[in-house]
């Protein structure tokens, strides 16, 4: 291709014989590469990031397996969607509200943690700085190991929280909300593993679980307005 940056096959093979491709192969070239076809004039430098906030979904169940084996991690789908839930609460806890220990759940034959189940919908906060005013005293919210907090909504700002289950919290396109004070102390939803044989869509089947839900708290405003919630 008589490219700046070099390039190189990477065949990635289905078995020690080599006869067969796992995936189709192709010229690559390597962005770690870049710098080493610059002149000594120029400037370079980088910025590295901490593992969490690379969370891809790119490994069947057989390959993850291999991986864990290992000590690497998976990146199958059950991995990103729990891993989505921890960046959540990593984000909270960023502010100063307190993380809760994460549990365990089994899929696919391995152990992987679980952590609360957080969702804050990306019209909640777009910056580290629309999520603090989101939440004003972080101090007073206190999300338990067991629970699904998911929050929706442009407009919402949370007080006080005590979540010991499953709240849902949405607001519509300009509906105001004030959370003073609000607790959710039900039986809330949980992961369950499915059954090698349970016909379920493929969208689930990757996962690994579905999810039941058995009991939860929904906040809800579907029309705009100032609202307050004290209980």
């Amino acid at each position: 291709m008589q490219g700046l940056v070099p390039e190189f096959v990477n065949p990635k093979y289905a078995d020690a014989s080599k006869t067969k491709f796992k995936k189709p192969t192709r010229l690559e070239c390597m962005m770690q590469e870049h710098p080493k076809v610059l002149g000594p004039e120029s400037k370079v430098g980088f910025t590295t990031f901490p593992d969490w906030t690379y969370l891809p979904v790119k490994n069947s169940v057989d390959e993850a397996r291999a991986k864990i084996a290992v000590g690497a991690p998976g990146r199958t789908a059950a991995e990103g969607e729990l891993d989505y839930y921890d960046a959540a609460l990593r984000q909270l806890a960023s502010l100063g509200v307190p993380s809760p220990a994460p549990g365990t759940v089994e899929l696919f034959g391995f152990k992987l943690k679980e952590p609360a189940h957080v969702v804050l919908h990306p019209n909640f906060a777009h910056s580290y700085a629309q999520l603090k005013a989101h939440f004003p005293h972080p101090d007073r919210v206190r999300i338990s190991s067991r629970s699904t907090l998911v929050v929706d909504g442009a407009d919402v700002t949370i007080d006080s929280l005590d979540v010991d289950g499953a709240l849902v919290i949405k607001a519509a396109p300009g509906a105001k909300v004030h959370i003073k004070a609000a607790k959710a102390h039900n039986a809330g939803w949980a992961l369950v593993p499915l059954g090698a044989d349970e016909k379920v869509p493929d969208s689930i089947r990757i996962r690994g679980f579905r999810v039941e839900r058995h009991e939860q708290r929904v906040i809800e405003f579907t029309a705009p307005g100032e609202y307050t919630v004290e209980a």
